[in-house]
C-alpha cells in the first residue's frame, strides 16, 4: 500500500484554517483533505503593457471590511494623456490550494493511463461533494463546482513508508507525476472562431425587436453549462427534463395567449374533459401537459423519433436519477439528453406555429 496525496489549485476562495483538515470515508476510501487559502492577482491592461505599474496614476479601490477596515479591491492604473483610457487595473485574486490524501495499491497505478483517469474521476466526484457540502454549510455564492482539468498543475506525490490516521498523517512522500494541463481546450477566447455576420444579423434583430430569453431556453443553457464545464452529467440530465417540461407550459400558455382560447381539452379516453387553461397547464404534469399538447394538435405523436429518442435518453434518464438514486451518468448520456430534449422541443413548437395566425414566429 502506499499513501497518495494530490495537490492543486482551484479558483474559489475557501477560507478554512489551512491547518485544519478533514479525515473521512468516501466511497469505500478513507480520505483526508486540507484546504489552503492563497491570493494571487488577475491582470487587466487596455495598453498591452506588461508591466503596469509604470502607469503615471494609480488609483486604489476599496471594499470595507466587517471590521471597518479598508480592503484593497482593485488598484487602477492611469496614463496621463488625454482621451480614452488607455491604463488598466490589477485585482487580487484569492484562490485555494487544495490537498487530498488517500490509500493506493501500488504507485504503479498512477503511472497506467487508464488507472490514472479512474483515480481523477474519483477525485473529481469527491471534490464536488466536499465543495458542495462547504457551500450548503456556509451559504458562500462565489464559491463554484470546480472542475478538476481547470488546474494548470496537479502533483502528484506518494508515501511507502506512512501513518494515516484520523490523528496523524504523515509519511516519506515523493513525486511520482506531475500532470500540466495545458492542452485542454480553452473557453477564454483564444482558440474561438469570429461571430458569423448571419448570427451577428439575427442577434442584433432580436435586441431590437426586445426579445428575451425564455426560462426553458435559460435551464437548457444552465444543463449545458453543468455538463460541459461543471462535469455534474446527472445534474444537466435533470435540469435539461425540466426545460422541457417548462417549455410545454410555455407553449401553452403563449398559444392561448395569442389565439384567445379559454378553455383546453384535458385527458384522454374516457376522462376527457374541458378545463379552464390556466388551471389545465398549472396543475398539469409532464404527462398531462404533453397530452393537452395531443388533444390541440389532433395527433398522438408517441412513436416518433422525436419522442422516442427524449424519452429514452432524458425522461427515462431523469426519473433515474430522481426517482431510483441512480446518479451515476457521464458526459455521452447528458449530451444525448440534451439534443433529444432540444430537437423535441423543435418539432412541437414547428407544430404550434404551423396552428398560429398567419403562423406567426412565436419564438
Amino acid at each position: 500500500m502506499n499513501l497518495c496525496m494530490f495537490d492543486f489549485p482551484i479558483n474559489s476562495c475557501i477560507l478554512l484554517p489551512s491547518k485544519t483538515g478533514f479525515y473521512y470515508k468516501f466511497s469505500g476510501r478513507n480520505v483526508f483533505i486540507r484546504c489552503i487559502p492563497l491570493t494571487g492577482k488577475n491582470t487587466f491592461s487596455y495598453s498591452n503593457k506588461d508591466d503596469l505599474s509604470n502607469n503615471e496614476v494609480k488609483v486604489n479601490i476599496s471594499a470595507i471590511s466587517n471590521k471597518n477596515k479598508n480592503a484593497p479591491v482593485k488598484s487602477f492604473f492611469l496614463s496621463n494623456q488625454d482621451g480614452i483610457y488607455n491604463g488598466g487595473f490589477i485585482e487580487p485574486k484569492k484562490f485555494t490550494r487544495m490537498q487530498i490524501y488517500f490509500e493506493i495499491d501500488s504507485i504503479q497505478l498512477i503511472k497506467e493511463e487508464n488507472e490514472l483517469k479512474n483515480i481523477k474521476l474519483w477525485i473529481a466526484s469527491l471534490l464536488h461533494d466536499f465543495i458542495d457540502l462547504y457551500r450548503l454549510h456556509t451559504n458562500e455564492t462565489d464559491v463554484v463546482r470546480p472542475k478538476l482539468n481547470d488546474s494548470s498543475v496537479i502533483e502528484i506525490l506518494c508515501a511507502d513508508k506512512y501513518k494515516f490516521e484520523p490523528d496523524i498523517i504523515e509519511g516519506n512522500f515523493k513525486m511520482v507525476h506531475r500532470i500540466f494541463n495545458w492542452d485542454n481546450n480553452t473557453k477564454a477566447g483564444h482558440i474561438k472562431k469570429p461571430v458569423t455576420s448571419e448570427i451577428i444579423h439575427v442577434f442584433a434583430s432580436d435586441l431590437k425587436t426586445g426579445l428575451r430569453p425564455k426560462i426553458y431556453q435559460k435551464l437548457l443553457l444552465d444543463a449545458r453549462e453543468q455538463s460541459l464545464h461543471r462535469e455534474d452529467h446527472a445534474l444537466s440530465i435533470v435540469i435539461t427534463e425540466i426545460a422541457f417540461e417548462t417549455s410545454l407550459k410555455e407553449f401553452l400558455y403563449d398559444f392561448c395567449s395569442i389565439t384567445g382560447k379559454q378553455e383546453l381539452v384535458v385527458g384522454k379516453g374516457k376522462n376527457r374533459k374541458t378545463q379552464k387553461y390556466t388551471e389545465a397547464i398549472e396543475d398539469s404534469n409532464v404527462s398531462d401537459a404533453l397530452d393537452i399538447v395531443y388533444n390541440i394538435f389532433g395527433e398522438n405523436f408517441k412513436g416518433t423519433k422525436e419522442y422516442n429518442d427524449w424519452h429514452s435518453h432524458t425522461y427515462y434518464k431523469r426519473n433515474e436519477i430522481v426517482h431510483k438514486g441512480k446518479l451515476k451518468a457521464d458526459g455521452n448520456d447528458a449530451k444525448k439528453a440534451f439534443i433529444a430534449t432540444t430537437i423535441f422541443i423543435d418539432f412541437i413548437r414547428s407544430k404550434f406555429v404551423n396552428l398560429l395566425p398567419n403562423k406567426e414566429n412565436n419564438k
